[in-house]
């Protein structure tokens, strides 16, 4: 059988892609939280074009009931998460993810599972989490209380998405569990556009000047839509690796697979790298990183532990 860790890095991978795509055409521009957390929903119906081709079924209400609780999870977490991009610094807010989401996941996944960890696993995930908090801290960064307590929220949510996702695909198997996850995501998500007027009224403005641009044959003003569409189908072949880790990983090693993230920012810089020898306006304040050692330095203790993980779990 395949090793989790395999779709576990790789599906890091396609999230930095998408990462430094959306960043490349879109900048600093953020939607709103809202209009962000629907768009995320809406692209999750894109999962049913495989329901002709995989091995699914329709699960009985109660455990739908149980995906609209996980998915419930996500959705109030991803909120979070844009809204605090929009009022908090990247730079302070990510490193803050980035250290509470494994330990809250490892400590759940411990807690709900009963089981212990062995040494190794405990020493390859302080590896992990050590490597990708070095990888995504900055000197600067100024953590306020606001930061701190709007990250232990945000990592709560979204560690329980992926805790809770392991009982959903025990008692299914993985695409059925995947793709009702994804039905459920949209269904929580729409609920902003069914009670939100403003959100509404900014989804149909954003509708509006997309068709006025393609009307005029402006195609360079809807280029910033096309490019977040790309970036969210690489983020999306990343959702399907990361919660096919999820699927066959053992429950309480769900924190070492939240604490491969590190690696996306490593991907990221790797990415930016590449496309600022390609594209000379690409924003070079990654390329142009002055940290670059200290983030090389958390990469390799990521790939130490890296290395624990394969030998000894």
């Amino acid at each position: 059988m395949i090793s989790w860790t395999i779709p576990a890095i790789f599906s890091f991978l396609f999230f930095a892609f998408g990462t430094t795509i959306e960043r490349f055409y879109m900048g600093r521009k953020v939607l709103r939280p809202e209009l962000s957390v629907f768009f995320v929903g809406l692209l999750s119906l894109f999962y049913i074009i495989f329901i002709p081709f995989v091995d699914f079924y329709v699960i009985d209400p109660y455990l739908f009931l149980k995906t609209l609780l996980v998915s419930s999870f996500q959705v109030g977490g991803l909120f979070l998460l844009y809204y605090s991009l929009t009022k908090f610094d990247a730079s302070s807010f990510v490193p803050a993810i980035t250290a509470f989401m494994p330990i809250f996941s490892f400590g759940a996944g411990i807690f709900l599972s009963n089981s212990s960890v062995s040494i190794a696993g405990i020493v390859a995930f302080l590896f992990l989490l050590s490597g990708s908090f070095i990888v995504s801290y900055h000197k600067k960064i100024e953590i306020t209380k606001e930061t701190l307590f709007s990250a232990f929220l945000t990592s709560i949510l979204l560690s329980m998405f992926f805790v809770f996702s392991k009982f959903v695909f025990e008692e299914s198997n993985f695409w059925t569990g995947f793709i009702w996850i994804n039905i459920a995501d949209f269904v929580i998500s729409s609920l902003i556009i069914v009670f939100y007027k403003e959100a509404r009224d900014n989804l149909l403005e954003i509708i509006r000047k997309a068709r006025e641009a393609k009307a005029k044959r402006e195609y360079y003003k809807i280029k910033y839509p096309l490019a977040y569409g790309f970036s969210k189908i690489s983020g999306g072949i990343g959702s399907i690796l990361q919660l096919f880790a999820v699927s066959i990983a053992p429950l309480q090693y769900m924190g070492i697979i939240q604490a491969f993230q590190g690696l996306e920012i490593f991907f990221v810089i790797l990415f930016s790298l590449l496309f600022f020898k390609i594209w000379k306006d690409f924003p070079t304040d990654i390329a142009e990183d002055k940290n670059l050692v200290k983030r090389v330095s958390g990469a390799v203790l990521i790939s130490i532990g890296l290395v624990i993980v394969h030998l000894y779990l």
